[in-house]
């Protein structure tokens, strides 16, 4: 991405300085945030895939050892899932009389959005991948027991997928 500050994750007075400029000059916010929202937009997972097939043939043509074979005869990616629950406002009155602490809403919203906009997309271009690799290409995923439940009770289609 083109249109954001980036600093150094350990360098806090550059993070202070580059949230100070952002406040501080609203020229600044407005084209990140323009500029930066066109840039997001334009992120697809089918530009993103083609990308990754475009890098696997590359490797899998190209590089080859002194008898002329490849080096690599198939490719796994690993993807990691973690999907967080999200807390409920909880005030000083709730205690003793409300023990449930997550909220139910902002799950559904947010996990629903993400599996449409992200896992969805993903593991069609995913599927597509592997099917045109002659099982050349391999895909494993790590996803957490907090995402796995997310998915399964609120988009049912993901855990399929």
């Amino acid at each position: 991405m083109t249109n954001v500050i980036k600093t150094d994750y350990w360098d806090i007075d550059a993070m202070a300085d580059a949230i100070y400029s952002i406040i501080t000059y609203p020229a600044i916010y407005k084209q990140l945030r323009e500029e930066g929202e066109r840039e997001v937009n334009e992120i697809k997972w089918k530009y993103a895939g083609q990308k990754v097939i475009d890098i696997y043939h590359k490797v899998m043509h190209n590089i080859t050892n002194e008898k002329t074979r490849p080096y690599m005869k198939t490719i796994c990616f690993y993807f990691q899932i973690h999907q967080p629950f999200r807390l409920k406002r909880y005030r000083f009155f709730d205690i003793g009389n409300d023990h449930y602490y997550y909220d139910d809403f902002a799950n559904d919203d947010i996990i629903t959005r993400i599996a449409q906009r992200s896992y969805l997309p993903a593991n069609a271009t995913l599927l597509e991948m592997i099917k045109n690799a002659n099982g050349k290409f391999k895909v494993a995923f790590s996803i957490s027991g907090v995402a796995w439940s997310n998915s399964k009770f609120v988009c049912l289609n993901l855990s399929t997928a």
